[in-house]
């Protein structure tokens, strides 16, 4: 169950972190658009969002905000690693004949509340960093001063659940793969342990 878990989750961080962010379905999961529209309208107008988006900076922090999220996955990468080697798995049999994804979510129920605490800290790093960045300085400062000095904060707090809800979804999606085609499997125990289930 372990070496499920260990390929699943070795796929997953390989498929969706790209050179410039995020990547495909996880990236379509993190709705970072709706994320960002939100935290503007904290304090801005529909006006001042328009113009963001005109002048290219909404679209520039977009795209720190998918670097942030590649950035981020990346290091939680040994993190899950190490919990997949740790975790007390109690019933394995069951769950290589439960659901396509079982494995998964049981991971996800023994991790989630952890993972949630490596990811904010992460986020906040980064978005902080970026906010020096030319275009990030030029787009907080239309939030105004109160929500700038918190936008780290803000995006930390927003990200945090879609980040890791997201990633035990691509997780899930490379199990039921695995699960779906066992011959292409080399570790040829597992492989035979998934084609009896």
């Amino acid at each position: 169950m372990r070496r499920l878990l260990t390929l699943s989750t070795e796929n997953a961080f390989k498929r969706i972190v790209g050179i410039d962010g995020v990547t495909g379905e996880f990236a379509a999961e993190l709705k970072l658009g709706q994320l960002l529209t939100s935290v503007v309208g904290q304090a801005s107008s529909d006006t001042v969002l328009s113009m963001l988006r005109s002048i290219g900076l909404f679209k520039a922090a977009q795209s720190m905000l998918s670097q942030a999220a590649a950035f981020t996955t990346r290091q939680l990468a040994p993190f899950v690693r190490k919990r997949i080697d740790q975790i007390d798995i109690q019933d394995a049999a069951a769950l290589l004949r439960d659901g396509d994804d079982s494995a998964t979510r049981y991971l996800e129920r023994s991790i989630n509340q952890d993972l949630a605490q490596q990811i904010k800290p992460l986020v906040i790093d980064f978005v902080r960093k970026a906010q020096q960045t030319e275009d990030i300085s030029q787009f907080t400062a239309f939030l105004g001063e109160r929500l700038s000095t918190t936008f780290a904060t803000i995006i930390a707090e927003k990200m945090t659940g879609a980040l890791g809800g997201a990633l035990f979804n691509a997780i899930a999606r490379e199990e039921k793969a695995l699960r779906a085609n066992p011959a292409r499997i080399l570790d040829t125990a597992l492989a035979k342990a998934l084609a009896r289930r």
